[in-house]
C-alpha cells in the first residue's frame, strides 16, 4: 500500500483530472463519444470522495485509538501504585489467614499480560470488603476499596475503547486501500481514453493536469 502522501498526491491529480473534463465543455464532449458521459465520470468522482472520507475516518480512529490507549496506561499506573501498597499491606495483615489469601489472591507473582494482572487485582478489591475490619487497621478502609473497584471499572471500559476505536481504524484502513485500488484501476482506464479521445487537441490535456511538452 502506497504511503498516505502519496494516496493523497494520486487522490489530487485525480481529482483535477476528473473535475476538469467534467467542467470543460470540448474535453466533456469528446470523451462522451468513448463512452465517459456524466454518469461514467461521476463513478470516478465518487471513489475519490469515498477514498478521502475513509482516510479521514482512519486518521480519526487511529487518533482515538492511542487517545484510548494513553487512558489506559495513565489509569492503570494509578490503579498499580494503590495497589501495590494495599497488596502488601493486606499481606501483613493477613499472614496467617490461609483462606483470606487464596480469595484475595495475596500471594504468588503478579501477572505480567494486562487482562491476568487486572484479574488478579479485581479479585483483591471485590472481596477485600470481607476483611475490612482487620484490613481497617493497616489503613485499608472501605473508601480506598471502592476506590480501586471504581478504577478497575475504568480501566474494562477504556479497554473497550481501545479495542473499538482499533477494529473502527482497521475497517476505514481497509476500506480505503479497496476504494483506492478501485480509483487507480479506474484512472488507468480513463487516462487511455483521453490520450485517445484528445489525440488531436493535446493541449486540452494540460486541463487535466497533465504537462503537454510543445
Amino acid at each position: 500500500m502506497p504511503s498516505s502522501r502519496t494516496i493523497d498526491s494520486q487522490l489530487e491529480s485525480s481529482r483535477i483530472a476528473i473535475t476538469g473534463a467534467k467542467e470543460h465543455s470540448e474535453i466533456k464532449k469528446l470523451l462522451a463519444r468513448m463512452g465517459y458521459n456524466d454518469k461514467k465520470m461521476d463513478e470516478g468522482s465518487v471513489l475519490v470522495t469515498s477514498t478521502q472520507e475513509f482516510g479521514a475516518q482512519q486518521a480519526e480512529s487511529y487518533g482515538l485509538q492511542k487517545a484510548s490507549t494513553a487512558r489506559l496506561q495513565q489509569e492503570r499506573n494509578l490503579l498499580k501504585a494503590m495497589y501495590q501498597e494495599h497488596l502488601a499491606l493486606a499481606r501483613v495483615a493477613l499472614k496467617g489467614d490461609i483462606i483470606a489469601g487464596d480469595i484475595l489472591r495475596l500471594w504468588g507473582a503478579r501477572q505480567r499480560d494486562t487482562a491476568g494482572w487486572l484479574a488478579q487485582v479485581s479479585e483483591f478489591y471485590t472481596h477485600a470488603s470481607r476483611y475490612s475490619e482487620i484490613l481497617g487497621q493497616y489503613a485499608i478502609n472501605p473508601a480506598e476499596i471502592a476506590q480501586g473497584q471504581a478504577m478497575i471499572q475504568a480501566i474494562k471500559e477504556a479497554r473497550v475503547l481501545q479495542a473499538r476505536h482499533r477494529s473502527d481504524a482497521q475497517i476505514a484502513t481497509q476500506r480505503r486501500r479497496q476504494t483506492f485500488n478501485e480509483l487507480r484501476a479506474w484512472m488507468q482506464e480513463f487516462n487511455a481514453i483521453t490520450r485517445v479521445a484528445l489525440k488531436d487537441e493535446p493541449q486540452y490535456l494540460e486541463a487535466l493536469g497533465q504537462v503537454v511538452k510543445s
